[in-house]
Formats: C-alpha cells, sequence, structure tokens
C-alpha cells in the first residue's frame, strides 16, 4: 500500500507548474492524494488531518467529509488540551506509537480521560471543551479515529489523524492493519514534513536575521520584535483553549485559518525591521524633538518598503506596516493625552491614519501585543511599568484600537497571568510567557552567591545605558591556552572566572551600544591568537534586557554550549539581551 500511495503523491506533485510551493499547496496536496487513495480503494474514509506543531499550537490542514464551519473552529489547535496533544504526550511518555479510539464509546472515554487529566490542573473551561468535542466528533458520523504523532528522532514535528465512518477493531481502521499499513506512511511524512518544516521555516530564519541586524543599533529592539512574536503566540494558543474567545474574534473577522496564523506571526516578528534606517540616536533617545519623531515614525513606511520587495514577504507587508494606526481617529485632540496628541499630529507616513474603513484584525492584535510589551520594557531614561499598570493604560485608550479585540486581548493577558501564579503551564512555558510579560517567578528562591558569582555581578553591575558588556563561557577543558595570560580585546581587559572544573567566563564591558557584534568577533579573534580552538557561548548584557542573575546568565549559556557542540560554527550568541541583577 505504501509503495503505491508514495507512487501517488510523486504523481500528484509532477503535475504541479508554480514557481513557489506554499506549505498549505505543499500539505493539502498530501492530504488530497492519501484521501482519493483511500476513498478509491473502497475504503469507508470520513476525514484525514495533518497537523504542523508550531510553539503549543498545531496549525490543521483537513481533507474528506469535515463539515466547513467545524473545520475553521479546528484550525488551530492547543497541544495541551486537545486529543492530539495528548497522543503525542503518550508517544513521547510511555512510547505508544498511536492513540485508537476505535469505537464511539472509547471516543467518549478517551475524551473523557483527557478531560480529568485538565480538571486536575486548574482548567475547568477547557476540560468542558473537549468534553463537547467528544460529542461534535461522533456527531460527525465517525466510528472510529486514530491519532498517529508525525516525529523525526525525538522531535514531533505534528500529528496525522483518520477516521473511519465505522467503528472497528484496536489494531485496525478501514479494514487496514495500522502497524502494517499507517504506521510506514506516517514514518516516511514526518521525514517529508520535516525537510518541509526546514524549508518553511527559511521565512522565520530570515526575520530573526533581519531583526539581529537592528540589534547592533538598538538591542531593547531585537528582544522587543521576538517578544511580540512571543505575544501573538500566547494569544493563538489561548484561543485555540477558549471556544467562546474564538468565536468573538471570528465575530470580528479573524477566523484562525492556518495561513493567517502564519502570517501575522511572522509579521509580529517584522512588524519594526524599517527601524533598521533610522538612526542609532533616535532610536535610543527618550525626549525626541519635533523633527526626531517624524523621522522615527518613518519606520512603518520603510517596513512597508522592505517588505513589500520581498518575494516571500510581500504578503505580510500590509499586515505588518500599519501597527501604529489609530482605529478611532480623534478630530478635536484637545483633551487627548500627550503622547496621543503627539502621534495624531505630526502625520509623516501613510499608515497613521488608516480608520475604521481599512482596518484587518492581524494589524490590530499587533498592536496591542506591540504597545503592551513597549510599555512594561525599561528603556533609557525610562522605568518600565507593571503589567497591570500596562493594562490599565490600553484599557483607557479610547482611539488606538478595535473595542473589541482590546478587550478580547486584555482577557488574554489576565488569564494567562492567573494560570501563571496558580502553576498550570509546564516549566519552559511558564517561563518563556514570564520573560515575555516581564514577570517575575514568586516560587523561585533567589540562592545565595559565592563570591565569584558576586563579584561578576559587581563588574557587570557598572555598565551604564549607554555601553554594554558582553558575557561568554568555554568548556574548562579549551580553556588552557588561555590560563596564566593577560587576555586584551582592543585595549580592554578580560575579567576570567572559574566555575568548577566545568567552565570559564569571560567577561568584558564599557563596550559601545553599536558595536556589540563587532566586540564579539573581535572577542573570538583575540582568543584563536592565542591558539584557542574551542567554542563559546555569548550573551549582551546592559541596563535594558531580561532581568537575571549572572547564574541564569550562566546556565543559559551552557545550554547554548550544548547546541552548538556537534554544529559547524565558532560561538553561539543567546538571542536574549540580559540586565544583571
Amino acid at each position: 500500500m505504501i509503495q503505491k500511495l508514495l507512487e501517488s503523491i510523486y504523481e500528484e506533485f509532477k503535475k504541479n507548474t508554480t514557481d513557489h510551493l506554499t506549505e498549505q499547496f505543499f500539505i493539502e496536496t498530501i492530504l488530497n492524494t492519501i484521501y482519493q487513495f483511500l476513498y478509491k480503494e473502497g475504503h469507508p474514509i470520513h476525514t484525514i488531518a495533518i497537523g504542523i506543531l508550531r510553539g503549543n499550537t498545531f496549525d490543521m490542514y483537513y481533507r474528506g467529509r469535515l463539515v466547513k464551519k467545524y473545520a475553521e473552529i479546528f484550525g488551530a489547535m492547543s497541544y495541551d488540551t486537545t486529543i492530539a496533544g495528548r497522543a503525542c504526550e503518550l508517544f513521547k511518555k510511555e512510547d505508544k506509537p498511536y492513540l485508537h479510539l476505535f469505537s464511539r464509546k472509547k471516543i467518549y472515554e478517551e475524551f473523557e480521560k483527557a478531560s480529568q487529566e485538565l480538571r486536575q490542573i486548574g482548567f475547568e473551561e477547557e476540560a468542558e471543551s473537549l468534553k463537547k468535542r467528544a460529542k461534535i466528533t461522533v456527531d460527525q458520523g465517525i466510528g472510529s479515529f486514530l491519532l498517529i504523532p508525525l516525529s523525526f528522532g525525538n522531535e514531533i514535528i505534528g500529528i496525522f489523524t483518520i477516521s473511519s465512518l465505522k467503528e472497528t477493531k484496536s489494531t485496525h481502521i478501514l479494514g487496514l492493519n495500522i502497524d502494517r499499513d499507517f504506521i510506514p506512511i506516517t514514518q516516511v511524512l514526518g521525514l517529508i514534513l520535516y525537510m518541509e518544516k526546514i524549508s518553511y521555516n527559511k521565512a522565520e530564519e530570515m526575520g530573526r536575521l533581519l531583526i539581529s541586524s537592528i540589534d547592533g543599533k538598538d538591542e531593547y529592539q531585537a528582544t522587543h520584535s521576538l517578544n511580540v512574536r512571543t505575544m501573538i503566540d500566547i494569544f493563538i494558543d489561548e484561543l485555540s483553549r477558549d471556544k467562546e474567545l474564538r468565536e468573538r474574534v471570528e465575530n470580528i473577522d479573524f477566523k484562525l485559518t492556518v495561513d493567517r496564523i502564519e502570517k501575522l506571526r511572522l509579521a509580529a516578528l517584522l512588524h519594526d525591521i524599517g527601524k533598521v534606517f533610522v538612526p542609532s540616536n533616535i532610536l535610543r533617545k527618550s525626549d525626541l524633538n519635533k523633527e526626531e519623531i517624524l523621522i522615527r515614525k518613518m519606520h512603518s513606511y520603510c517596513t512597508h518598503n522592505i517588505l513589500s520587495k520581498s518575494h516571500t514577504l510581500r504578503d505580510i507587508a500590509d499586515i505588518a506596516s500599519p501597527h501604529h494606526a489609530l482605529y478611532f481617529i480623534p478630530v478635536d485632540t484637545k483633551n487627548l493625552d500627550e503622547y496621543t496628541q503627539v502621534e495624531t499630529k505630526y502625520i509623516s507616513y501613510p499608515f497613521d491614519r488608516v480608520g475604521q474603513e481599512k482596518f484587518t484584525p492581524e494589524t490590530q492584535i499587533i498592536a496591542l501585543a506591540d504597545v503592551l510589551n513597549a510599555i512594561i520594557r525599561a528603556r533609557p531614561g525610562r522605568k518600565g511599568l507593571s503589567l497591570s499598570e500596562a493594562m490599565r493604560i490600553i484599557e483607557n485608550d479610547d482611539h488606538r484600537f478595535h473595542e473589541g479585540l482590546k478587550d478580547i486581548f486584555l482577557t488574554v493577558v489576565r488569564r494567562v497571568e492567573h494560570n501563571l501564579d496558580k502553576g498550570r503551564y509546564h516549566a519552559k512555558q511558564a517561563e518563556e510567557y514570564r520573560d515575555c510579560l516581564w514577570l517575575d517567578n514568586p516560587n523561585k528562591k533567589k540562592k545565595e552567591e559565592g563570591d565569584m558569582w558576586t563579584d561578576l555581578h559587581m563588574f557587570l553591575e557598572k555598565i551604564d545605558y549607554n555601553t554594554l558588556g558582553i558575557v561568554s563561557i568555554m568548556e574548562w577543558q579549551d580553556s588552557k591556552p588561555l590560563l596564566k595570560k593577560e587576555i586584551m580585546v582592543h585595549d580592554k581587559p578580560i575579567q576570567l572566572t572559574k566555575i568548577q572544573d566545568s567552565h570559564l567566563i569571560l567577561s568584558i564591558r564599557d563596550i559601545p551600544k553599536e558595536e556589540g557584534f563587532i566586540w564579539i568577533n573581535n572577542l573570538f579573534d583575540s582568543l584563536q591568537s592565542l591558539s584557542f580552538k574551542g567554542k563559546i557561548a555569548v550573551a549582551l548584557v546592559g541596563k535594558s534586557g531580561h532581568p537575571a542573575n549572572i547564574q541564569k546568565i550562566y546556565n543559559c549559556l551552557v545550554k547554548g554550549l550544548r547546541v552548538i557542540k556537534n554544529e559547524p560554527v565558532h560561538y553561539y550568541l543567546s538571542p536574549k539581551m540580559y540586565k544583571c541583577e
């Protein structure tokens, strides 16, 4: 069977005449070919689907008899609160290659079991929603339902599901043996989709490369763009959990289709890419005059200009660019706060006054995430506000946002904050969400720092708003050529700190802000001149990065060294800018 099926998929792709294969076309072609193959063979197939795992959400594609409105509802599904996520967890923890709900009774049982597990960790609404999905599944005429995680090595790529009109045995579906006929198909699919994922992620990688170019001008900006992107992931994840919120968003004309979600994510990452053309001194300055405001505001026009000229990114130009536009355009600006007066007075690009007639939900969602992160972030000359203060400011803004979307967005943020307080996310996800929202971990006890940590902390604490520091580590066995030598990088001494017999930390401070990347290269060149043959992991430290003590920075860099251990690169650069505290 697998040989015939692969031949059918190959023949289908040979018919394609387009120059650019999108992920949507690629996966839908595979699904359509598999569905037609099984249908023509006379099997009682209902629906097949492939979900690509991105972060904590499955982006779902369907083919078959699933009613259109349900396909739209399930266009994005949370990993943590769906039966698909449960199948993947059973695969990872118990090595179960698939989850087979081979009868209607079994469908209700497994959904109930998953629902009970959600209730145990406090997800009452999600548990109730999952129970309802069991009824929806059966009401669609499905008699049996097979879920097979798609993986490559230890990495879960997504989920493959197939449903039948008939009930069956635990080892079969559609009259076919699961181990013999479907597991080999999913193994091939896992490999194909892994390679396709690498190809599809080129746009994302391009985006991250582009925003890293801003980092050399303003270290705040690169982490800001990453945080806005993470906030979008949080928003999509919460909508995929909550049917009521999802329906409210869909009533504002934002359906969670795969294509719209991916464009939203990429646009969020690149919404400020136009700042590469804004002078560094204006990007960092807190008190701008009229001319400087006009120059800074040009970044949205530049963002549109950059993205619209790219074959890969042109589709997101109109989503990313107008994120500063006002939804309600005030006629009288006398009673507005000072910030909004400035924003409405100095018009310098065609995205200031988009208004309701050109409203797009995606742009407003990015605008909400952008403003939230901008308020809670510390900047030179300005202290970041608390999350509750930031939400109050957004809530009281009557001109910038669509009221319905603003209410949904703030509901999501409050819910995430509540779930973090209750410990309802797994550790890695919780850390990512706390970093994005600039929330401290109340359950994390501060460890007493030894003398070596204290000395290093005091060294880095003297960094001011106009300079940066570099913290890098190497394996202890690689450090021998450097010991008992005074290491200088362009007349700046390096402070060395030995961590037991595992690593050596090298620290520099007082380097110009705009030269962070240059000094990382200078550091590595100096090490090589001393016969250093190993690899290093590096982080930039400033006054406006992610708050972290020196031990946390060290632990992150240890992970970075592991990442590049077998890669053909010389150093790992942490994606986060840190503030040592």
